[in-house]
């Protein structure tokens, strides 16, 4: 079969029979729907929409495509009116949308002129959910935290240093020879891209970076010299900044615990408790970089700013970095005040993802809480039964296999 008829046959048939049984089977049922906005190569819009609901026939909740919308604009009331169009040609009713979940675009989650606010108001759904994108969130509170605290020059030399290598293969051949001739024929790690979109892609970069920073330097100190280029010149006066890899090196193990609690988020099988809890790990362990040990703050109720140590240990890589480069005393100090403020900043700009007490809600939830157990009933009728587990001990043991406590 042919493309354009296996095309066809698909739009024609396959299509609408999926959607008709997807349909049927969200029948009555309360529904949900993850919105995300996409340009294809013609640079037409469109809107993926997925919807989740809970399935009478399989017993579980579902998560399901059901349909790429084209969109006329791209503005909150365009893409509104293309989803509730694309509910009522789908045989959905509107008024069975529960909630959607979006990236934190403005245009989706604006307060005065978002989509979620538009299909509240004007198309009356008043209970409407917004659940936003917890990676998303993440990356915006570390971009925030960035702005007028890291300097700009940190971001630059990162993206460029990529830039460099990625439009010369004759560069690339030249910087590989200088690291297999000082690491005794070893290959480098190609160094990542950027995403200006997204801030926390600089961390695979910022790692790899520091890992060959002395092969980096010694590669622009001659390419300045044997190209005569501006860059390479450029380049070789940050690689040759103390500063740089001090700022780098205290990046490397703020963002790595960034993009773990990231990795954790997109797993597809998670517990929601244990995700909540590694929020707030992620939120404590940040703020113990800069807070008073002595002050007894709570960093989940309110701004840090208050409470902040006179001498901040900003973690034992950067520490450690710090008494090895033997800066000047004004530049040391400096950097760690950019540091600090970047810490305030973003534990700050963390705390703002929870709309809920996040103690109340671990409280609440803590399985020794929701499933009180006492073993001593049921240890006397498993005596009377002559089974081989009878005493409390063995009991309560038993059931902590079945039912693991909440850490």
């Amino acid at each position: 079969m042919h493309r354009t008829k296996c095309t066809e046959m698909i739009n024609g048939v396959l299509a609408p029979y999926f959607l008709k049984k997807l349909v049927a089977d969200v029948g009555d049922q309360r529904f949900s729907l993850l919105l995300d906005e996409s340009t294809d190569i013609s640079v037409s819009k469109y809107l993926g929409v997925v919807i989740r609901y809970f399935s009478d026939t399989k017993q579980t909740v579902v998560s399901t495509f059901l349909g790429l919308v084209e969109l006329e604009g791209g503005d909150a009331r365009s893409i509104a009116c293309a989803v509730v169009g694309f509910l009522v040609k789908c045989g959905l009713k509107k008024e069975k949308l529960l909630g959607i979940g979006t990236d934190n675009a403005s245009v989706m989650t604006g307060v005065n002129n978002g989509v979620h606010k538009v299909l509240k108001e004007e198309y009356g759904l008043k209970d409407l959910v917004l659940i936003r994108c917890v990676c998303h969130s993440l990356q915006l509170a570390v971009s925030h935290a960035s702005n007028d605290t890291i300097p700009r020059s940190v971001e630059y030399l990162v993206r460029e240093t990529y830039n460099w290598f990625s439009v010369s293969p004759k560069r690339r051949e030249a910087y590989k020879a200088i690291y297999e001739t000082i690491n005794c024929g070893e290959k480098p790690l190609q160094i990542t891209k950027v995403c200006a979109t997204r801030w926390l892609s600089i961390e695979p970069a910022v790692s790899r970076i520091l890992d060959q920073w002395e092969e980096l330097r010694l590669h622009f100190s001659v390419t300045k010299s044997s190209e005569h280029c501006y860059m390479a010149e450029v380049l070789y006066s940050m690689y040759s900044d103390p500063q740089n890899i001090l700022y780098l090196t205290f990046l490397k193990s703020v963002l790595g615990e960034v993009q773990l609690a990231i990795k954790a988020f997109e797993g597809e099988q998670v517990d929601p408790l244990k995700l909540l809890e590694s929020l707030v790990s992620l939120i404590k362990s940040v703020s113990s970089r800069v807070l008073n040990p002595l002050a007894k703050t709570d960093v989940l109720k309110g701004p840090i700013d208050g409470d902040i140590s006179p001498k901040p240990y900003l973690g034992y890589l950067f520490e450690s970095k710090a008494a090895e480069l033997h800066l000047v005393p004004e530049h040391e100090i400096n950097v760690r005040k950019r540091c600090v403020a970047f810490t305030i900043s973003l534990t700050n700009e963390l705390r703002r993802l929870f709309d809920v007490k996040p103690h109340i809600v671990l409280t609440l939830l803590n399985e020794q809480r929701v499933l009180p157990f006492d073993p001593s009933p049921v240890a006397k009728h498993s005596q009377a039964a002559q089974f081989s587990c009878t005493s409390p001990s063995q009991l309560q043991s038993e059931r902590g296999d079945v039912h693991p406590p909440v850490s």
